[in-house]
């Protein structure tokens, strides 16, 4: 019988975690990849116990019952609900990069420190960014979903330009925030309604920064203006800076 525990952190010794999909109540499954990997590559066989996360935020303890090279299949012992997630959620809109190697580097850091959804923004100041592929993105932010030891799967949304990305802000109740290179504040200005927020949407600009229509048009969507300070950052580095500081902030 499956025993559910409300836990964020439970204390759980295992260096390994898969991603499984649900075949009901009490039973997981183990496909494609993450099958081969714990059978061929790990050697795990029946009666192993396993850690596995669905992505939406729930964390298994498991014991295996099928092993097989294409599936594998485990029925659940132990069920953690918000398994290494925070109460709020992180929302993050930034310039895609030029650079592949940066880019990715970045999606992977960001869902290290805990966002939970990421949309390419396309702005005036842009450079020609390479066509990076989804599916590429989407197995970096499973793997580092993994080595954090958190149990809900990022969102990677399409790129969009930042106009359309805009008009879909309509939360009164997200803290709003725009960094850019002209601005005075500090983050930690508002660093009262980070900690009180449920849900906070940062936005990070191309290498030349937000050009000046794209700030007005930000701040009257309700985007706070903040400095990340005097020395002027890449945008990998000022993306991977504000979530760390929105980390700290937050306590964890």
């Amino acid at each position: 019988m499956e025993k559910v525990i409300l836990s964020r952190n439970p204390h759980l010794n295992f260096m390994q975690i898969f991603f499984a999909s649900r075949l009901d109540e009490h039973q997981l499954s183990l496909s494609g990849q993450e099958a081969k990997h714990a059978v061929q590559v790990l050697r795990h066989k029946v009666g192993d116990q396993l850690m596995c996360i669905d992505g939406k935020g729930t964390a298994f303890e498991a014991t295996v019952t099928q092993a097989g090279k294409q599936a594998v299949v485990l029925d659940i012992l132990h069920t953690f609900t918000g398994w290494g997630e925070k109460s709020s959620s992180l929302q993050l809109a930034v310039s895609p990069l030029r650079l592949k190697d940066r880019f990715e580097w970045m999606i992977e850091k960001a869902v290290e420190l805990g966002v939970n959804e990421i949309t390419p923004i396309i702005c005036d100041h842009t450079i020609k960014f390479f066509k990076y592929k989804h599916q590429r993105l989407e197995q970096i932010i499973l793997s580092a979903t993994k080595q954090a030891k958190r149990s809900f799967l990022p969102i990677l949304q399409e790129a969009i330009p930042i106009q359309e990305y805009l008009s879909t802000q309509v939360d009164e109740t997200s803290v709003k925030i725009i960094a850019h290179c002209q601005a005075k504040a500090a983050l930690s200005t508002y660093q009262t309604e980070i900690q009180a927020s449920p849900t906070m949407q940062i936005m990070i600009g191309p290498e030349g920064d937000f050009s000046e229509a794209e700030i007005q048009e930000t701040v009257a969507a309700g985007f706070q203006e903040v400095s990340l300070g005097e020395n002027r950052l890449r945008t990998e580095t000022a993306g991977v800076y504000v979530l760390s500081a929105i980390k700290y902030m937050q306590g964890y």
